[in-house]
């Protein structure tokens, strides 16, 4: 296969590569810093340039109208060196590497174990879901509160968890659930997004499952889902 010289300006950088190369791919290997925040999909419209000389091949972009196409504008991870190719990056095309090779003041850093507990205790943790372990009081001839009252009560006196609510759902299960283990259960609460909502007991389980709480976080980008576990 033939090699072709591709130049880029305002750098002037060239570089030999075959002749069918994707200009994205030419100006990565010469060291030329293009942006490309879809990872070259065509997508965020980020990486044109002007081609000023030479041939190229190229597909078409709604992120380019007629007018700056005519003009040479064209996307790098869309275009194909057809020839020896003369390109210009525009400015709001390249990265600024001088910020990425700029060296920042050397500090000293330490590091300090701290427990989870007292994270808690400083209020600098509130999980969106959390699951709380408790031992009941079993009703008694002095002590014959329904189940979700001596539910939300413990809550309330033992763990400072105020303004609650039990769907129905959850409501229905609890009487089976406390007698299960002898009042021993595990709770899921479910904190409001705002200020003035109410926690929520979303689940109830019998025994200690504190062990066994997962959650999927999502990151919804511009061109790409993600999910963790």
């Amino acid at each position: 296969m033939s090699t072709v010289q591709v130049t880029f300006l305002p750098n002037n950088v060239a570089i030999q590569v075959p002749q069918g190369e994707n200009l994205i791919r030419a100006a990565m290997a010469a060291g030329v810093h293009i942006n490309a925040s879809c990872g070259g999909d065509g997508v965020c419209g980020k990486c044109r340039v002007i081609i000023e000389d030479g041939a190229v091949e190229s597909d078409a972009s709604e992120r380019i109208n007629t007018e700056a196409w005519e003009r040479g504008y064209r996307l790098a991870c869309k275009t194909r060196v057809a020839g020896d190719v003369t390109v210009r990056i525009p400015v709001e095309s390249a990265v600024d590497t001088s910020a990425l090779q700029r060296s920042a003041p050397r500090r000293t850093a330490a590091v300090q174990q701290i427990g989870l507990d007292d994270i808690k205790a400083q209020g600098l943790f509130l999980p969106a879901v959390e699951k709380r372990y408790l031992e009941l009081p079993p009703p008694d001839a002095q002590d014959h509160v329904p189940d979700v009252t001596r539910l939300i009560n413990h809550l309330r006196l033992h763990h400072d968890e105020h303004g609650m609510q039990v769907p129905l759902p959850v409501i229905r299960k609890i009487p089976r659930v406390f007698r299960e283990q002898d009042f021993k259960v595990t709770v899921t609460l479910a904190r409001p997004v705002r200020s003035s909502g109410k926690t929520l007991i979303i689940n109830v389980q019998p025994g200690d499952t504190t062990a066994h709480h997962f959650a999927v976080a999502m990151d919804i980008g511009t061109t790409t889902v993600y999910g963790q576990v």
